[in-house]
């Protein structure tokens, strides 16, 4: 197939064909060796220059000068963005974290609350077993004088 377009194209047959791509293969090998070389020349260059530059006194004095105007530009950003939610009456981080220690503290309170009623229930339930227990002793010691065939009058005396 590449022959035939070759031969149709430029008029080639089999060996030409062949022989120019050869021809080609070999320019391109060359100018990909040439590249090589040329990036590994200016790479060797440029890392001696860039090493030299990154160990300078001066290049420590400018990163921690650029550290510092990037933190300061972090600051200013930060004040800016929280005056703005201000303005714009959006809670803020702090705020959030504000209303969190108030609902803790209700959560509290109520869990305080809670364990009260508990103590109060458990005193009620006592209350009304002893009512209970006091209801039941009355009413076995009024069945003996029933059961003797004693009967309380209206006027709180016993008849027969």
């Amino acid at each position: 197939m590449a022959d035939d377009t070759l031969r149709s194209t430029f008029g080639f047959n089999g060996q030409a064909a062949a022989d120019l791509f050869e021809l080609w293969k070999q320019h391109y090998q060359e100018a990909q060796g040439t590249f090589k070389r040329f990036y590994d020349d200016a790479e060797s260059a440029w890392s001696g220059v860039m090493h030299e530059a990154i160990s300078s006194e001066a290049f420590a004095r400018m990163m921690a000068v650029t550290r510092e105007a990037y933190l300061s530009s972090i600051e200013v950003n930060r004040d800016s963005a929280q005056r703005t939610l201000e303005l714009l009456q959006v809670p803020t981080s702090s705020d959030l974290a504000r209303v969190a220690e108030l609902v803790v503290g209700v959560e509290d309170k109520l869990q305080r609350m809670n364990d009260r009623l508990d103590e109060m229930t458990g005193l009620l339930h006592r209350v009304e077993d002893a009512a209970q227990r006091a209801s039941d002793t009355r009413t076995q010691i009024a069945k003996p004088e029933e059961t003797r065939g004693l009967k309380a009058d209206d006027k709180g005396g016993r008849t027969k």
